[in-house]
């Protein structure tokens, strides 16, 4: 009868669980995720509960809530049932496979009953479990869940143990889990191969010498690999996995042969019997006396090993550093290796056992200190056994170094002189001076040998962003990396010529300035191969560069000039690329070959930026308008004006092409100028009609840097009676970080006079959030290059979708220019975007066509466009 009580009991659980409610939803199936704030727990002191009890008490409220960031009872006699409840979100039905985690290996006692629908499955681990018992056999206890979309599970633990209680518990994806556990492996396989080579080498040591200083050595390191081996669980998984037994006792056995083996080693190391002969004998009673413990615990108590190994290896490791301190003040020349390892090793210890006793938070630090502290410890050692050696081998060649220290002086001293006058002296690349050699060779070469060329320009863009960033030193080190990863990928490229050769050893690479590098490449057989250089070298800079912990892109572009095409010398193709690199940066282009049109200081250009000038006095220019879009009232808020210019000669000028002449040239000033006087007036005939919309004006550095800026602005408000909040400044990200404390300045002022600020093509620039969040701008604009595709386009989706949440957060309102169809504008509304622009509600237009077109627009179209829009 009793039994049929229990299992309707256990059935009567499965129903509850079942029917609770889930903590939380599983929605991304791409990344670990920690359970560990969604635990809740009952400490169960006399250990006397079963499953449904602790239901009963979930069921009354009576469960702890984790707050900690891993849930840590320290040693406790205690039985701690632990609870999480998940779902998995439908849409994650393809990732099938998952795996939740108790990443401690010590825990003795472990029951997980897992509850799925209406099913309940029990498994038992632990230390003192058979290894193959456990679901997957690996050092952690992890089990596997199967998501069909939309599971639902329930997991209860009941676990105890003699060791410190932590229950840090993990959900994965089943091959991210994998991923991680084979470099955690790793990891611990260095570490363990570090012990494993410091043992064997010591060995040798002793077979070689026979001192027994080697041999207590081997075995304090034999006892050490032992007791790490326990603690992360890879000796039950690798070693004795048969032997739940020798797991029980392997902590107590291998802590006590380490610090047996640290003891003898002490005395033998520092020579104690003759420096300090009465502390020695204490050392000697506290080896027997350790042994005695040893022997007696394994044999007739049953005690809480973890808790005794820990605390026996503390205080003897608190009278090694005793014993170093004394042999110190005794003159030892190993006493300072020594005093420095064993320090190392405690603190480590320490730190382990505050995590053990939850004094301090439980995380990967604390969890591996005592791992690092007597890695650390067993490295000093053996550099204070080799110093014995190490004195010796010194001594030997002591005389041998003075007799050649003076010609190793005067061979360093020419070498020196030479890279000074042929190599860059940071990157110890050529220099132009063995480029300018190399071209003048190639141009003498004989009939049949290499009659064309190319000069391709590496440039590392926005450079100066990075040493602002990180400080010129630091700057410099990233420089070399890059410039090394740029050198190594040339010499692998066909058809790269060898600039110098030194020792045997080809350089493809020279540096023409401090942050453009150069490459010949031969064009004999392929007259694209410049492209394809250019292509490779910059495919090669596309990985970021790892410096002091972080990953730092730096953006690369290219400019090509060709022999004898364009220069018939170095000063000719050098200037002719270095003018491509400038083309390639105005139009994103990450490759340009030099062409005559590209010339700044070409005819057509010389003849235009005259004739801007003309045309901006003779008002020969015409403004456009673009109209913005309400997503949420319907409603044509504002409008963006553009310029436009018609030549008589040239024909229509495109605005990428005068406008970049007009920053050059000085002319953007007047041509800002005269942009703000036309807004000006034309919002005033806007006002006199009744439209209530905001006109937008781009604005450029030029502009921010000017010294009445602000003061003239504020004069032509007031000349045409137009209100601040009525107009918007728009500039871009890199208009602002070209000076950000001027533009700072000048944007609050601005902003003061209540001038709306907008950036403008937010995200295709590299202002930081921080700085951002300083700015007292209004709005952000996304660039139409994120807008465009991102129906098609996933990624782009996702980009707009965060900027809009980022803008939000911020307090501003978001503009998506670059709107050309419907879907486009349904998917804007769903993410939540405040306005639209594009060719889909209204393509750029003079003033008064404008005007109509904007007096066409009743309400009741605009909710229709809305309307067609969203359905």
């Amino acid at each position: 009868m009793s039994l049929f009580l229990r299992n309707l009991c256990l059935v009567w659980a499965v129903f509850f669980l079942s029917s609770s409610a889930h903590s939380f939803v599983i929605s991304s199936g791409d990344q670990r995720i920690s359970l560990n704030a969604y635990l809740s727990y009952y400490e169960d002191e006399k250990g006397l509960l079963e499953l449904d009890d602790v239901v009963q008490l979930q069921r009354d409220g009576r469960l702890v809530e984790n707050n900690e960031e891993t849930l840590n009872f320290g040693f406790s006699d205690s039985v701690y049932w632990v609870r999480v409840s998940f779902s998995f979100a439908d849409f994650l039905n393809s990732t099938e496979s998952w795996i939740v985690s108790l990443d401690y290996a010590p825990l003795r006692n472990i029951d997980l009953y897992v509850l799925n629908g209406e099913s309940i499955e029990h498994i038992k681990a632990g230390t003192d479990q058979p290894f193959n018992s456990r679901p997957i056999l690996y050092r952690n206890f992890a089990y596997p869940l199967v998501n069909q979309g939309g599971s639902e599970y329930e997991l209860w633990l009941k676990i105890s143990s003699d060791s410190s209680i932590q229950i840090p518990l993990t959900l994965w994806p089943s091959q991210i889990y994998f991923e991680e556990e084979t470099l955690s492996s790793y990891g611990w396989g260095i570490f363990c191969g570090i012990l494993l080579a410091l043992t064997l080498y010591n060995l040798f040591l002793y077979v070689s010498v026979k001192d027994p200083t080697y041999l207590f050595y081997v075995m304090y390191l034999l006892g050490m690999s032992g007791v790490v081996l326990f603690l992360n669980g890879l000796g039950f998984q690798l070693i004795w996995p048969e032997s739940e037994e020798v797991n029980r006792y392997a902590l107590l056995v291998f802590s006590g042969l380490s610090i047996l083996g640290a003891l003898q080693f002490s005395r033998s190391f520092l020579g104690t019997r003759k420096l300090i002969p009465s502390f020695d004998k204490l050392i000697v009673s506290m080896t027997v006396l350790a042994t005695a413990i040893l022997f007696i615990c394994v044999i007739f108590v049953d005690v809480s090993f973890p808790k005794m190994s820990g605390s026996i290896a503390a205080l003897f490791s608190v009278v090694l550093i005793i014993t170093g301190l004394k042999t110190l003040r005794r003159g030892s020349p190993t006493a300072p290796y020594f005093l420095i390892a064993w320090s190392l090793f405690l603190g480590g210890i320490l730190v382990y056992l505050a995590s053990v006793f939850g004094v301090v938070s439980t995380n990967f630090f604390t969890e591996t200190a005592m791992q690092f502290g007597s890695a650390a410890e067993v490295i000093l050692l053996s550099l204070g056994l080799a110093q014995r050696i190490k004195v010796d081998r010194m001594l030997k060649y002591e005389a041998l170094e003075s007799k050649h220290h003076s010609i190793i002086k005067w061979q360093q001293a020419e070498k020196k002189l030479l890279e000074r006058a042929s190599y860059d002296t940071l990157t110890s690349l050529p220099n132009s001076t063995l480029l300018y050699k190399c071209i003048e060779d190639l141009k003498a070469e004989p009939n049949g040998a290499i009659k064309s060329f190319g000069l391709v320009v590496i440039h590392f863009n926005r450079f100066h962003e990075i040493n602002k960033t990180l400080g010129k030193s630091n700057a410099d080190l990233l420089l070399i990396r890059a410039s090394d990863r740029l050198s190594h990928e040339a010499g692998r490229v066909d058809n790269v010529l060898p600039v110098d050769r030194t020792n045997d050893y080809f350089h493809f690479l020279s540096v023409l300035d401090g942050v453009s590098f150069a490459v010949l490449v031969g064009m004999s057989s392929d007259t694209q191969a410049p492209n394809h250089v250019a292509e490779k070298l910059l495919d090669v800079m596309k990985k970021p560069i790892e410096h002091e912990g972080m990953f730092i892109d730096i953006d690369a572009i290219a400019g090509i000039a060709l022999f004898p095409i364009h220069g018939q010398d170095m000063d000719a193709l050098v200037q002719h690329a270095a003018i491509a690199l400038e083309t390639s940066k105005k139009t994103s282009q990450k490759i340009t070959t030099y062409s005559s049109d590209q010339n700044y200081y070409s005819t057509r250009r010389l003849s235009l930026m005259g004739d801007l000038a003309k045309a901006i006095e003779s008002d020969e220019l015409t403004l456009f308008l673009q109209p913005q879009f309400d997503l949420t009232t319907s409603e044509v808020v504002g409008a963006e004006a553009l310029l436009r210019w018609s030549h008589d000669v040239h024909g229509f000028v495109r605005p990428d092409e005068f406008i970049p002449l007009a920053e050059k040239s000085g002319l953007i000033r007047s041509l800002t100028a005269w942009v703000i006087e036309r807004v000006m007036q034309f919002d005033k005939k806007l006002q006199s009609l009744g439209h209530n919309i905001q006109l937008s004006v781009n604005i450029s550095a030029k502009n921010i840097a000017e010294v009445n800026f602000v003061t003239n602005t504020l004069d032509s408000l007031v000349k045409h009676g137009v209100a601040p909040e009525r107009i918007v400044f728009e500039m871009t990200e890199t208009t602002m970080m070209d000076n950000p404390e001027k533009a700072l300045s000048v944007l609050n002022d601005l902003s003061d006079l209540g001038i709306q600020l907008s950036i403008d093509d937010f995200g295709t620039g590299y202002s930081s959030l921080s700085y951002l969040n300083q700015l007292p701008v209004d709005e952000l604009k996304i660039d139409r290059s994120f807008v465009t595709d991102m129906v098609q386009n996933s990624q782009n989706q996702k980009i707009v979708e965060m900027t809009v949440n980022l803008a939000h957060t911020l307090g501003l309102k978001v503009v998506a220019e670059g709107i050309e169809d419907r879907e486009t504008m349904v998917q804007l509304q769903t993410l939540g975007c405040d306005v639209a622009q594009g060719y889909f509600i209204g393509r750029p237009m003079p003033e008064e066509a404008f005007l109509s077109w904007l007096e066409k627009q009743s309400n009741s179209k605009i909710r229709s466009i809305s309307s067609r829009a969203i359905k």
